[in-house]
């Protein structure tokens, strides 16, 4: 079992940043998270300033938007350069989807533990003759190896969540980029379930682009979001929509030809969701300040917490328990996962059912004695 991280983190100083937990034990983060303090605060100030000052206040606001695609940039391992802001992850994978060049028997690469923004859009390029090819799991697991009997010469793009969303399998981007380009296909991530609580690396894999929201991990909006696409491609596309923010120069308001920005600034088109960029800017600063490895590492230490005490209670786990593909969301199969739920609603415990089974995402503000309630509704219901 991972160690605890007290030395690193001051837990109960930590959770006063979090009134949820004043009432509610969250094990749900992987749903929505919790608002900290400081992104509370930070959304506050942009209200008000646009209450006393209106457009006075404006460019303000846009150096606070580079300064989020630098934090954003030092959390993934890129360049602001290759950053742009989206309202969700749905939005990403549908830029990079609507995009491509599609011919006629090309072939997209998914599988079965995918969240819909990341199948639907795929699946909607069958109208150019677009095959999409759908990896099954074996009991919450799928491997490098797997996808490699699916992806071929004419595989165009092979796109999944690096953590799933069901069942927190992460996924080995290191190998399945290599993979990837090894048949000249492009390589699309979901990171919602990734960025914020692990560490995630664009240039492993490499990876070409990346669709993340900001209301998960990152402790943002509902609305909020950015966009990542690899320095060496930007050029080469041409975005779907195009406005004043795609310009190379948007901020001349000359009646006159657009010219597409040389960096993923060409992906933005209308006004940005500020609200939401200031919540990112705070979340990020929030996540810095604790550290991401402490993060991380108090995660997977709260997860082997949980893993350790329910096996004794009979139950299965439908998330995979190596090593290498731990996250911090899990996912485990108690004999009435909807009356587990309901009981645990009743004692203020926050879990939900995914794929018949009991998914909890605990973060770093959670606590062995909420582990331990929940472990109780477990065993009561055994």
């Amino acid at each position: 079992m991972s160690m605890p991280v007290r030395d690193k983190l001051n837990i109960d100083e930590l959770r006063q940043d979090f009134p949820i937990t004043e009432e509610w034990v969250n094990l749900d983060n992987a749903g929505l998270s919790p608002f900290p303090r400081p992104v509370v605060q930070a959304v506050e100030r942009l209200l008000d300033q646009r209450a006393r000052k209106g457009v006075l206040a404006y460019w303000d606001w846009v150096e606070t938007v580079q300064q989020t695609k630098e934090l954003i940039a030092g959390l993934i391992n890129a360049s602001p350069e290759e950053i742009a802001f989206t309202q969700n992850t749905s939005e990403g994978i549908n830029i990079v989807a609507n995009m491509l060049d599609w011919k006629p028997g090309d072939n997209v690469v998914l599988n079965d533990l995918e969240f819909f923004p990341n199948y639907w859009p795929w699946t909607r390029q069958r109208k150019f003759g677009v095959e999409t090819r759908v990896v099954r799991h074996r009991g919450g697991l799928i491997t490098t190896e797997d996808f490699a009997q699916v992806v071929d010469s004419r595989t165009r793009v092979v796109a999944l969540s690096s953590i799933a969303w069901i069942n927190g399998l992460k996924h080995d981007l290191a190998e399945i980029g290599a993979l990837a380009k090894q048949h000249g296909a492009y390589l699309v991530i979901d990171a919602i379930q990734h960025i914020g609580v692990a560490e995630f690396d664009v240039r492993r894999g490499p990876v070409d682009f990346v669709a993340c929201g900001g209301h998960k991990w990152l402790f943002s909006l509902l609305g909020s979001g950015f966009f990542y696409c690899r320095r060496e491609l930007i050029e080469q596309f041409e975005p779907v929509y195009v406005g004043w923010q795609s310009d190379a120069d948007r901020f001349n308001y000359e009646f006159r030809d657009y010219r597409l920005a040389a960096d993923a600034q060409r992906f933005m088109h209308g006004n940005n969701n500020l609200a939401g960029v200031h919540g990112l800017h705070a979340g990020i600063s929030y996540i810095n300040r604790i550290g991401l490895y402490n993060i991380e590492r108090r995660n997977r230490y709260l997860t082997d917490y949980l893993i350790e005490r329910l096996r004794p209670l009979g139950v299965a786990f439908l998330s995979p328990l190596e090593d290498k593909y731990r996250s911090a969301i899990l996912n485990f199969i108690p004999r009435d996962p909807t009356r587990v739920q309901e009981l645990a609603a009743e004692r203020k415990i926050i879990v939900c059912v995914r794929a018949g089974g009991i998914r909890v995402s605990p973060n770093f503000y959670n606590t062995e004695q909420e582990l331990d309630s929940l472990i109780e509704v477990v065993r009561e219901c055994q």
